[in-house]
This record gives structure tokens, sequence and C-alpha cells, in this order.
């Protein structure tokens, strides 16, 4: 399953709330950058295009603040069961990954650039 992007985003609240642009977009994308989720549900919630979108901030704050809490729990779990060097080396192998799935989000970024309505 894919994630939601800012570009994507846009598009739905176009379709959902008819609306291009709004001042709490640049907020949006900044969450959306740090968790992967799709907004859609909450979006949906409200009629209104200020209170839907400040129900998505609020959704993508308690999931980013979720995710952060996970990943601290399963670092201190991986500590408490490796030796010092298995420890490192999974967080080489980790930090590779990051930085594969950066490259990736990036590139999904720029295709993404290329939708239609409203412009990115």
């Amino acid at each position: 399953m894919s994630y939601c992007t800012s570009c994507g985003f846009k598009l739905l609240a176009f379709n959902c709330l008819q609306i291009q642009n709004h001042p709490l977009f640049e907020e949006i994308g900044f969450l959306m950058k740090n968790v992967n989720v799709t907004p859609a549900e909450e979006l949906m919630k409200s009629d209104d295009s200020k209170t839907s979108l400040e129900g998505v901030i609020n959704f993508l704050q308690n999931k980013r603040t979720q995710a952060k809490e996970s990943n601290a729990e399963e670092g201190e779990k991986e500590r408490e069961t490796n030796s010092p060097k298995q420890w490192e080396g999974k967080k080489a192998g980790k930090l590779r990954r990051q930085r594969r799935l950066e490259k990736l989000k990036l590139s999904i970024m720029a295709i993404d650039r290329g939708c239609q309505l409203p412009r990115c």
C-alpha cells in the first residue's frame, strides 16, 4: 500500500473540499514528510475546510508521536537483547535502509510533482 504525499493530499483536498490552496497546506506537507499515512478519512469528517484540515494536522501529529514512541521502545528492546557489536551492525543496516527509503521518497515526490490540479 502506498502512502499519501503532499501533492496527493492537495489533490484529495481539491476533490473532497473543492479547495486548491490553504494556509494549513504547508504544515500538513511538513508533517506528511515525517509520517507514512493516508489521511483521506480525516479529510472527509467535515464539510468545513478549516475544520477538516485542522483535524488532519491533529491526526498527523498523533501518528508522528506514536511512531516516535514505538521506535524508542523497539530500540530499547534491541539494545537489551543484542551485544554491542550486533547492535552497531543492525544500526548501520537500518541507516542504509533509511537512506534508500529517502531516495525512493524523493523519486516518488519528483514523479508526484507532475500531477495535475492543483499544482504542487
